[in-house]
């Protein structure tokens, strides 16, 4: 019979470099293999936090509430709203737009197909388009490049 005060858990050692023994229970990570950067076209690493600019033309939010249904005039660079936003409706993305990287999918652990997390809000572009509602969207590595 085991007594509750009794039980004392086993845990599995190996020998460090020094000799002296190395709990496998430790939460280092030393001997774990690191993800492969994640990079834009110009070899830059996408860092959350990093600023991002789109450059890929035609790219188009779904996920965007109606009031930020539209697109962008290019020589004016104002923002158009939708004549008519619907539930299927879509925010063009001009190239030049930017974002912050919010997030990084290491695709090695998930088949991310747009690993990289972006966040547009209005007034903290970077760029000379402004976003009229705030979204985040996921972008494939060629779609956007890192500025900052």
């Amino acid at each position: 019979m085991l007594l509750k005060d009794s039980f004392v858990p086993i845990v599995a050692t190996e020998a460090n470099a020094d000799g002296e023994e190395a709990s496998s229970s430790d939460n280092s990570n030393a001997g774990a293999a690191q993800p492969e950067p994640v990079l834009d076209n110009n070899g830059n690493e996408f860092l959350v936090g990093s600023t991002v600019r789109v450059v890929e033309p035609g790219l188009k939010a779904f996920q965007v509430s109606s009031k930020g249904q539209g697109s962008f005039d290019e020589g004016s660079k104002e923002f158009i709203p939708s004549s008519s936003p619907s539930v299927g409706g879509f925010l063009l993305l001009p190239p030049g737009l930017c974002g912050v990287v919010t997030k990084i999918y290491n695709v090695d652990e998930i088949s991310a197909n747009f690993p990289v997390q972006v966040k547009f809000a209005p007034g903290s572009n970077e760029g000379e388009y402004d976003t009229p509602v705030p979204f985040l969207m996921h972008f494939q590595t060629n779609e956007i490049e890192v500025i900052s």
